[in-house]
């Protein structure tokens, strides 16, 4: 099909100048060699070389192909092998492709089908600390819509406003998952260049640099992945691919959501953690089946406010004067782990890096924020300190380390670039995270790493290909209705595991209702954090427990297929309801919620991927009542009624009998 040809391997992806000249691999100033090795695990990784004869200049195209994904993937990295300085390098495209409308057309809505259009982007806000993050949002493009538009990082946080994760619908039955792998600026380009033509361009927003002699740069990673069938079809697709390709191991498996309890909450923002109350909420939690104990930001030397400590990464004494030992081992009695925040990369005035390293923090011109300063992991120094922080955390019994990131970093990177070197200080910082993140995993595998920036502002594919959980938001109040929402769009393009999900008093189990229920199991799809206090007698400790079993009972099945079975929506005056399916397994998980004002008693959902002629157990998980149904008439519809209001139901269903008759 002809929006296909982009991926096709003889096919140029990328694009840059070279001294103002657009790069063109025709002209005979490059030359060009390649390199194929087919690797064991079903991975094909190309290396194709161009050298640039007069300056030395060398950019190499690292493209893997996979057996069992139509994905292709590539990073592109540029080498000085010349005497002197390379020429500048600019408007580097790491994504650059031209794709042909695949079909005549693509409804815009089944309403008005007469109404075409050539392409449909299909986008999402990111993690920004509201109501509507993941909200999903489409743009059309092409004879009815825009002839161009954009999404952007802001700040330097890739997801920061939009996620770097979009599916570009180009006809009615096929289409594209773009991924950016790069946790700083970059932009996206759509660009109608003619009738039902489109071209898209991605890479940093701002790269315009000369190399020094032997010195060497990566860019962004890219992913396209075309898909056929319905758009979530496509988002299937990539969920699968990010499973077998870019999901960090635990323990030597894939991750699963974890549940945890944040304490920040509950002891001042962090400040009156102590030994003692900490390791009493440990062995509370213990009781409910909570998997670890994250001490959240607060536990180190601050003057007034949490903030104005991080640069401080010893623990008061008022703390843990003992350091975090006696944690970790009361933990290993009660068979729970033990995690702790920091915020490296913020370095607040006076505190001991600030006073200590001042030649590794970066800073604002005279007249801007002079309060804190970014620590530049660009330097090799800085990682190393990095690592050994957290490891002496290790040595002490560290089993999760909680990586915050509250600053946006770009006006920093800006003013620290020289005038010819453009981008070069992200470009070494992003190098630096990077690094941190591979030799934290690879000298300490065990260790669960969980990343948050102000929320959700900082995912995308490197991130999250390093990172076994994710604090998906800072919309911390626990209100159902958003956190359905979240969810419902989160899943789209990122699996449960990365989304971490706050559940705060109104959440905390009381009483087995419907409405507690609802409330509790808004998290579904995610994992749950409590931030209420486990200690406290109001909450139902035995309840909570069961509620938390039935949890690691089924979360599996959240890894698989993601059908929305509802559209999306906040209001309370709705229903609400997704479906995760495992096809590796013939199971899978079914979560509805009706909303505190929805006046329908009832609702029909129509279930998908089932094999039609398959016979599936079907048991709601809080009643036990089972039935077995054929698969053909599950997706057919389920008519599901809630008496109350609020109220919501959880179905398990397994493949009992494999049939050609739904006799």
């Amino acid at each position: 099909m002809p929006f296909r040809e982009a991926l096709k391997p003889a096919a140029l992806r990328f694009g840059f100048q070279l001294a103002g000249q657009p790069f063109d691999p025709g002209d005979t100033t490059w030359s060009r060699t390649e390199r194929i090795e087919n690797r064991s695990d079903g991975v094909t990784a190309t290396c194709t070389q161009y050298r640039h004869g007069p300056s030395g200049l060398v950019v190499e195209e690292e493209r893997l192909a996979f057996a069992d994904s139509p994905a292709m993937e590539w990073v592109l990295h540029f080498r000085n092998e010349g005497a002197g300085e390379s020429p500048v390098i600019s408007a580097i495209q790491p994504l650059d492709v031209t794709f042909r409308q695949a079909d005549a057309c693509v409804p815009i809505d089944q309403t008005a089908k007469a109404r075409k259009t050539d392409f449909i982007l299909h986008f999402m806000r990111g993690g920004i600390s509201g109501a509507e993050d993941y909200r999903p949002y489409l743009e059309y493009l092409g004879t009815i819509g825009r002839p161009a538009f954009s999404l952007s990082a802001k700040g330097g946080r890739s997801s920061n406003q939009h996620l770097p994760f979009f599916n570009l619908q180009c006809g009615e039955t096929t289409g594209v998952i773009c991924a950016i792998g790069w946790s700083g600026q970059w932009r996206a380009g759509f660009d109608i260049t003619a009738p039902h033509t489109l071209r898209l361009r991605a890479g940093m927003e701002t790269a315009e640099l000369s190399l020094h002699p032997g010195e060497c740069i990566r860019t962004p990673r890219m992913v396209l992945l075309p898909w056929e069938g319905d758009c979530i079809d496509g988002n299937n697709l990539w969920r699968r691919f990010l499973a077998r390709h870019h999901t960090l191991p635990l323990r030597g498996d894939r991750p699963l959501p974890q549940t945890w309890a944040d304490t920040f909450f509950t002891f001042n923002s962090g400040y009156d953690v102590t030994t003692a109350n900490q390791k009493d909420s440990m062995s509370a939690a213990a009781r409910m089946g909570i998997e670890t104990l994250v001490v959240d930001a607060g536990w180190y030397e601050c003057t007034k406010q949490w903030w104005d400590g991080v640069g401080n990464w010893t623990p008061r004494d008022a703390t843990f004067p003992d350091g975090i030992r006696p944690m970790t081992e009361h933990g290993q009695t009660q068979g729970i782990g033990f995690g702790l925040w920091f915020e490296p990369e913020r370095v607040y005035r006076d505190t001991q890096l600030w006073r200590e390293h001042p030649e590794w923090c970066l800073g604002l011109p005279e007249g801007q924020d002079q309060a804190q300063r970014l620590l530049n992991l660009g330097l090799p120094e800085v990682q190393e300190w990095l690592l050994a922080l957290i490891e002496g955390y290790i040595a002490q019994g560290l089993t999760w380390f909680r990586h915050d990131f509250n600053i946006d970093p770009l006006a920093f990177w800006q003013a620290a670039d020289a005038p010819d070197r453009k981008g070069m200080t992200e470009i070494r910082y992003m190098e630096g995270l990077y690094r941190v993140y591979d030799e934290l995993h690879r000298r300490h595998p065990d260790l669960l790493i969980e990343g948050c920036a102000s929320g959700g502002r900082r995912l995308d594919l490197e991130t999250i290909s390093r990172n076994h959980g994710y604090w998906a938001t800072d919309m911390m109040c626990g209100t159902p209705e958003p956190m359905q929402a979240h969810i419902w769009g989160f899943n789209h393009y990122l699996p449960a595991n990365l989304h971490n999900t706050v559940l705060r008093e109104q959440n905390a189990p009381v009483e087995d209702t419907p409405a507690n229920r609802y409330r509790f199991f808004s998290f579904l799809g995610g994992a749950p954090c409590c931030c209420f206090d486990v200690r406290d007698p109001a909450w139902n400790e035995t309840l909570g427990r069961k509620w938390i079993d039935l949890f690691k009972s089924i979360r599996h099945l959240t890894l698989g297929d993601y059908y929305p079975l509802t559209e999306y929506s906040l209001s309370r005056e709705t229903w609400t309801g997704y479906q995760f399916h495992r096809p590796d397994l013939g199971e899978g998980l079914v979560a509805v919620f009706r909303r505190p004002e929805s006046p329908y008693p009832a609702a029909r959902f129509r279930l998908r991927g089932m094999a039609p002629h398959d016979r599936y157990e079907w048991r709601e998980l809080f009643t036990g009542a089972t039935e077995t149904r054929s698969g053909q008439a599950l997706m057919d519809g389920v008519n599901i009624a809630l008496a109350h209001q609020p109220d919501m139901a959880l179905y398990r269903y397994a493949c009992v009998k494999t049939t050609r008759s739904d006799a």
